[in-house]
């Protein structure tokens, strides 16, 4: 399934069986107070809901992208449901979320599952990416279907289709 957003300018592909989930789920990894809240969020979870994207797009609120990060690796590690510290995290470096360049991206794995945190900022734009995946004897494949998600988000020119 390819989600479209035309007002955010962007897309994603999906696998067979995810779909997209109203209201607010999962843990804390997919709310922030900064992370999240500005802007238009989207909640997919897998068939078997032990997958889970959010997708947020809204104004950037960040003044540099070092204070962004900062800021992402705060939210991480304070996040107790999680159960992180500062070395659980692992930043993926030179990721561009859709081509973009000002992409921060943090990899985690913690006693419940993995998870990852993307922000890129585009013209004036935050759009963020939060996964997480329960942890089970399938954990691979999940995060193998997680980065194929994360690898077809495309931002869309004006007026473009998917």
């Amino acid at each position: 399934m390819i989600f479209e957003d035309r007002k955010n300018g962007y897309a994603i592909e999906l696998p067979e069986g995810w779909q997209e989930r109203k209201g607010r789920f999962g843990t804390l990894s997919h709310h922030s107070i900064l992370f999240g809240l500005i802007g238009d969020k989207y909640y997919f979870e897998s068939a078997d809901g032990r997958s889970r994207l959010t997708i947020s797009a809204g104004a950037n609120i960040w003044p540099s992208p070092l204070v962004r990060k900062a800021a992402m690796c705060d939210f991480l590690v304070f996040n107790v449901f999680l159960e992180l510290t500062e070395t659980d995290l692992n930043e993926i470096e030179g990721f561009c979320l859709g081509g973009e360049e000002n992409t921060v991206y943090y990899w985690y794995e913690s006693p419940h599952g993995s998870g990852r945190f993307i922000s890129a900022v585009r013209d004036g734009r935050e759009y963020t990416l939060r996964t997480s995946v329960v942890k089970d004897d399938d954990t691979p494949e999940k995060d193998a279907e997680i980065e194929e998600i994360i690898t077809s988000f495309r931002f869309l020119n004006p007026g473009s289709a998917a």
